[in-house]
Order: structure tokens, then C-alpha cells, then sequence
């Protein structure tokens, strides 16, 4: 039973977590806020890629 509690106050890292969560919390709301900025530039970047990618795999046959 000691042991089991000493467990429940053993909280290394849970600021850790915590600041994990918090960040992606509000990356997500910045997300939610400029995607209709963001969404335009990531589908021209994300198309480039997939052009290079048809290109490179066009000259290796």
C-alpha cells in the first residue's frame, strides 16, 4: 500500500505533460483560426512536392 502511494506523489513530468497539452491545444486553435489562409499555400506546396516526386519517378523507369 506504501508503495502504491508513494506512486500517486511521485509527479516528475507532469508539468511536462502538461505543457505538452497546453501547446497542442493551442496549436490547434491557431490552426482552426488561419486555415483559411493557411489552406491555399499548404495545397500549392503539397502539389509541388507531389510534382517533383511524378518527375523524379518518370526519369528512373
Amino acid at each position: 500500500m506504501k508503495r502504491y502511494l508513494s506512486c500517486l506523489k511521485n509527479q516528475k513530468g507532469q508539468g511536462t505533460t502538461e505543457y505538452i497539452i497546453i501547446l497542442a491545444i493551442a496549436v490547434s486553435l491557431a490552426l482552426v483560426v488561419f486555415w483559411d489562409q493557411i489552406k491555399p499555400k499548404l495545397s500549392d506546396k503539397v502539389g509541388k512536392i507531389a510534382s517533383g516526386i511524378e518527375r523524379a519517378g518518370a526519369d528512373n523507369p
